[in-house]
């Protein structure tokens, strides 16, 4: 491009797991961090942090409670926890919940004092052309209620 940017430091990771309680109930766990430092950022290096997506692309984190790419900051740690029950064959609901830190300071990402967090819930039908799920969440420190519509995967 036209600008010219200084090299730049970008580290972002993920994991999660799913434990089976019953045949019906599955309790699942993630993590979802990262960082970036430098003098001079490309945007699309920062952390996008909102919305209900499931993959991690570049600093892309799904946040339960914010809208999509809501919270734009340098460094994200986010914690979730969500419990998943299916009542019938392909019918099923999860109770979602995170917590986590955004900040630009990095000193700052593991301060409590600062923490954001989110709960909400999903009723899904596992159809032919994919997941059908509607959802609606909030964030403790915003008002109102965020809704979410999801047709058939992603890509």
């Amino acid at each position: 491009s036209s600008k010219n940017y200084s090299p730049i430091f970008f580290l972002a990771g993920q994991f999660s797991s799913a434990f089976k309680i019953t045949d019906r109930i599955n309790i699942i766990s993630r993590i979802t961090g990262g960082t970036v430092n430098g003098d001079s950022i490309p945007p699309q290096y920062m952390f996008y942090t909102g919305g209900l997506t499931e993959n991690m692309r570049n600093g892309l984190m799904p946040f339960v409670g914010l809208d999509y790419m809501e919270r734009v900051n340098r460094n994200a740690m986010i914690t979730g926890l969500d419990l998943q029950l299916r009542f019938w064959k392909n019918i099923f609901v999860i109770l979602r919940g995170n917590v986590g830190n955004l900040t630009n300071n990095l000193s700052q990402l593991f301060n409590l004092n600062n923490l954001v967090n989110g709960y909400g819930i999903t009723a899904g039908y596992n159809s032919f052309i994919g997941p059908i799920e509607f959802s609606a969440s909030r964030s403790v420190k915003q008002k109102g209620i965020h809704g979410f519509l999801r047709v058939g995967f992603y890509f």
